[in-house]
């Protein structure tokens, strides 16, 4: 069952990562943010698991696993810190690459469940039973070179992995064996290490922006990853061991977050001068029509847009009342008011005398000629 759940969980994680990378893959040409430069820090928990092969820690008794005991795949478990600064280059397409340097601790506490029997150099056998414990303590400055995918599938997640240099600064561990009489021993420094082991990471991380102002932002980027070194120590045993899976290496998961101050170089915007040059409007249609056999030709308006426009009139006026020759009764041609009507005449009743198109000479000429044949009763009430 074990074996099966292992298998389901990395088949169901690599057709994620697939998925992930394909989406990214195909969409190459589409920008996805302007390029920029991100500076910060990055802070996290990670949970170490040891893996030893036959190792000779503490002599005579070499321990661990023999040829007649299988090796584990987890011979000590662990906490330790990683934390560090990062800075990292993305492009305006899906890809990027990101440069950390952290103090990383593979701390572990391991146990040997293994019995061992060796010659005590008198003939016979000595047995160091199992329940032996190592607390041990590796802490690197690891240099990790990441290279980052982006994707369209889930915004602002993205993927990365990239292979590491771990600088050892320091290697010891705490002895204790349960056997009577076996003396604990502290801090005794882990010989025959390796100063520089090496390995692979990778993991998913989330952008979440929380403050933009002009061409730069901060963001706050929880990380999940699986970090793997190698070769952290030298084999004891060199015709059984290679010193890669079967000496000392550490698996580690770990969570965290990186807070970040990132630079963008908008892209640059191709400008085209453009230059318009006014035509003169075209000659209007001229369309013939025959209505009652007659023929009748206009001309529609350019665009077929007719515009109109509004026109204060002001029609002064000589205040002469003219009479015909040899007459002395009023002419029938001006307005005369009864009385009833004169008191309720108003000068601006006169607007309402306006018919058709102000703009069309005739119509001007006839509001005035309306406008002075009021001219008593204009003068009658000023």
């Amino acid at each position: 069952m074990k074996q099966v759940t292992k298998k389901t969980t990395l088949s169901f994680l690599i057709a994620f990562f697939a998925v992930l990378i394909f989406s990214s893959l195909n969409a190459q040409e589409t920008q996805f943010r302007d390029q920029a430069w991100r500076f910060g820090v990055n802070a996290g928990l990670q949970f170490n698991s040891v893996s030893l092969g036959w190792q000779n820690l503490e002599h005579p008794y070499p321990a661990f696993s023999s040829s007649e005991v299988k090796k584990d795949n987890s011979d000590g478990k662990g906490l330790g810190f990683y934390g560090g600064i990062f800075g990292e280059y993305l492009s305006s397409s899906w890809w990027g690459i990101q440069l950390r340097v952290s103090y990383d601790m593979r701390n572990s506490l391991i146990k040997d469940t293994t019995t061992i029997n060796v010659p005590d150099g008198s003939g016979s056998t000595a047995t160091r039973k199992a329940g032996a414990e190592y607390n041990s303590r590796m802490d690197y400055l690891s240099w990790e070179l990441l290279f980052r995918i982006d994707q369209k599938l889930i915004p602002n997640l993205n993927i990365y992995f990239g292979p590491i240099i771990a600088i050892n600064i320091h290697g010891s561990y705490d002895y204790t064996n349960k056997e009577p009489g076996v003396p604990v021993k502290s801090g005794v420094k882990l010989d025959n290490r390796n100063d520089a082991p090496y390995g692979l990471s990778g993991g998913l991380a989330y952008d979440i922006e929380f403050s933009r102002s002009g061409n730069t932002s901060y963001f706050l980027t929880p990380f999940a990853e699986a970090s793997w070194i190698v070769n952290q120590k030298k084999t004891d045993y060199y015709h059984q061991q290679n010193s890669v899976t079967d000496v000392w290496s550490t698996l580690s998961l770990r969570l965290g977050v990186r807070a970040s101050l990132e630079f963008r170089n908008p892209k640059e915007q191709k400008v085209t001068e453009v230059i318009f040059y006014r035509e003169p409007p075209p000659k209007p249609v001229v369309v013939a029509a025959v209505q009652e056999g007659n023929k009748v030709s206009f001309s529609s308006p350019y665009n077929n847009t007719i515009t109109t426009k509004n026109v204060n009139g002001y029609f002064p006026i000589h205040p002469y009342v003219f009479f015909e020759k040899g007459h002395k009764e009023i002419p029938a041609r001006y307005t005369k008011l009864s009385k009833e009507n004169a008191n309720n005449f108003k000068e601006t009743d006169l607007e309402n005398f306006r018919k058709g198109d102000m703009t069309v000479k005739e119509t001007n000429v006839n509001q005035l000629m309306v406008t002075y044949y009021n001219v008593m009763n204009i003068t009658a009430t000023g």
